[in-house]
């Protein structure tokens, strides 16, 4: 589930919870709270899955308020669990489901407004992106902060040269809005991806003279940066080809990222032991 879709689903939950409580206050018997908390399970699981799906492919510390909507989210669900079970009188007596009820009433509001608060906060003193601004001082840090923090390098940077850069702003600013992020941060975050776009492409060579910086540049920097590209971890030759082919096979058909031609791959692959990331294989 996209951010912002979570972020409407989770206003529109969390109107329906303060509405539910209400007529639990003035009306305990009522169906109508039967039944709207029945209805809200299935939008409330898609929240609670979708949350849950996020955190586990955040790559960087999650914010401390962040921490603190994620354990409500968990803890409003354990109680319609714990509900669910004390009404059938399971595990849990039923004279705990008043409790139980109002406990609800508070932490479930709480979870889904939990990111629309700030989310709206944001984009009302948010001053737009203009095109100007996005295509100088690109901030490749910024990228790593705040792009590469839900997504993988090759989904953040997908749709480079297909895009216009009105529609790159229109996609990213309420990214930004739904992660508090900051405008200049976000600017050069945005600045970096569309740099990688712009960024003029040399023929492939069939020598291997160039520089390793050269080959690494040209073929290699569109997807990642240079800094997580230059510091890997030394793998053997064989592992290096496998790694190369790999890459090779992505960029078949795409117009925004050089292609791997089999000349090309030759020299990445001597870029590679130039910039002394081979190991030696090991001894047998």
């Amino acid at each position: 589930m996209e951010p912002t879709l979570g972020i409407w689903l989770g206003g529109i939950l969390g109107c329906g919870a303060l509405c539910l409580g209400a007529i639990k206050w003035w009306r305990p018997a009522s169906p109508l709270h039967r039944w709207g908390g029945r209805l809200a399970v299935i939008p409330g699981l898609l929240l609670l899955i979708g949350m849950i799906a996020r955190t586990v492919r955040y790559q960087v510390p999650l914010r401390p308020l962040s921490r603190i909507h994620l354990m409500i989210g968990v803890l409003a669900f354990l109680l319609f669990a714990a509900k669910f079970l004390a009404r059938r009188n399971i595990l849990i007596s039923p004279r705990r489901m008043t409790a139980i009820g109002y406990a609800l009433t508070i932490l479930f509001p709480l979870a889904a407004f939990g990111m629309v608060l700030p989310y709206a906060q944001c984009a009302r003193a948010w001053q737009s992106l203009t095109p100007s601004e996005v295509v100088e001082r690109p901030d490749q840090a910024a990228f790593n902060r705040i792009c590469v923090a839900c997504h993988d390098r090759e989904t953040a940077v997908e749709g480079l040269g297909r895009r216009s850069i009105p529609r790159w702003i229109a996609i990213v600013e309420p990214m930004a809005w739904a992660g508090a992020c900051g405008r200049e941060e976000t600017r050069g975050a945005l600045a970096a991806v569309l740099a990688t776009a712009a960024a003029p492409v040399a023929p492939s060579q069939s020598s291997v003279q160039a520089s390793a910086a050269d080959a690494i540049d040209r073929f290699c920097i569109g997807c990642h940066d240079r800094q997580r590209t230059t510091s890997e971890k030394p793998r053997t030759r064989e592992s290096w080809e496998r790694v190369i082919a790999r890459m090779q096979k992505y960029t078949v058909g795409r117009s925004d990222v050089a292609t791997i031609s089999d000349a090309a791959a030759a020299e990445v692959l001597e870029a590679v032991i130039a910039a002394g990331l081979v190991a030696s294989a090991p001894a047998r």
